[in-house]
């Protein structure tokens, strides 16, 4: 299970998550630095996402005026969870081979890779064409933009 809880205090849903639900693991996140990691740690995550503005559509550094490289953001999370024995998550800003072998290089533990697998035939939705080109809606994780695939 996934505590997303974006502008709002996910220590706390973390926290209580895990006291209603023991038994189920929770990756909680996103988080930029270790000090978010291990804040989420110390109160139950099972697992940690990294990444804060770096979607291949994310707005959030343009909304609200915050964000972290993602290599930079991992390199201050991936001690902090190899520390405490937690799997880290790189997502965000993994749009080619390249940056997912920098992301587990300095010690993610898996990788989301929304967009790139989007536009695939055995992802969800519908294709249409486009100019002469068959793609899908791409809409990311959060908000109402969109992109085509």
């Amino acid at each position: 299970r996934c505590c997303q809880r974006p502008l709002k205090n996910c220590h706390d849903a973390t926290e209580d998550l895990k006291d209603r639900f023991p038994s189920i693991d929770i990756v909680s996140g996103s988080v930029a630095t270790g000090e978010g990691a291990e804040n989420l740690i110390r109160s139950g995550a099972d697992g940690i996402r990294c990444g804060i503005g770096n979607g291949s559509i994310c707005i959030t550094r343009v909304v609200a005026g915050s964000g972290i490289p993602q290599l930079s953001a991992l390199m201050d999370t991936a001690p902090v969870c190899s520390y405490y024995d937690i799997p880290l998550c790189s997502d965000g800003g993994n749009k080619n081979s390249g940056n997912m072998c920098k992301a587990l290089a300095v010690g993610a533990s898996s990788i989301m890779v929304g967009r790139l697998i989007a536009g695939c035939e055995e992802s969800p939705g519908v294709s249409f064409n486009k100019d002469g080109k068959f793609v899908k809606i791409y809409r990311g994780m959060a908000g109402c933009t969109f992109a085509f695939i």
